[in-house]
């Protein structure tokens, strides 16, 4: 029809407009991407892990007390002191990248008991001079069974979005947990996907 015979004509029954602008052999008259095929961004994953980069157990017996120097290598957790573990990190990989896992990994050192896990975002403590009295609230996110020398991972997906810093709060029964001072000490597990 449009004088050119079929078999040699890249778009029958339309008039040929001479280009080929994604160079892929089809006119684009009648191709239906002419300027190339849609191209879907590479997905990248990437987990890196986050330690702690301060910790302190306070008291609720007595909220106005720092925890004692010979307390330090360890996070008291309940028990008689009625302790209260804080633990900040400061995550600073995330980037523009979407969190797929935030898994937080808790060591305990002694005892074993259930405990409590509250979140407070972009909220950072200062492991030498908290108390309770000056201690940050957090939006209760979990909760976790420890046992003595098991690092046992808790999912905070959703709890941890983006850079910056972020506390974990610990209550509950006689446990105690490992710190920075201690070894064993607490560390966050992120999986971030990246559109490139």
């Amino acid at each position: 029809q449009d004088g050119v015979e079929d078999a040699l004509d890249s778009c029958p029954g339309v008039a040929d407009s001479g280009y080929d602008s994604d160079g892929d052999g089809v006119d684009d008259a009648c191709d239906p991407t002419p300027l190339g095929e849609p191209t879907v961004p590479p997905v990248i994953e990437r987990t890196f892990e986050v330690w702690a980069a301060s910790d302190t157990s306070v008291s609720s017996v007595d909220p106005s007390a720092v925890q004692p120097g010979e307390q330090v290598g360890s996070l008291p957790v309940g028990g008689e002191t009625g302790g209260i573990a804080y633990i900040t990190f400061y995550p600073d990989q995330i980037g523009y990248g979407q969190v797929q896992s935030a898994v937080l990994y808790l060591t305990g050192v002694s005892g074993s008991g259930s405990v409590n896990i509250a979140v407070a975002n972009g909220v950072g403590i200062d492991e030498y001079s908290l108390t309770l009295n000056s201690a940050p609230g957090g939006a209760g996110a979990s909760g976790a069974w420890i046992d003595a020398g098991v690092a046992v991972p808790i999912d905070l997906t959703g709890w941890i979005a983006a850079d910056g810093p972020v506390t974990i709060i610990v209550s509950g029964e006689g446990v105690a947990l490992g710190s920075r001072e201690g070894g064993a000490p607490a560390y966050l597990s992120i999986t971030v996907l990246d559109t490139q």
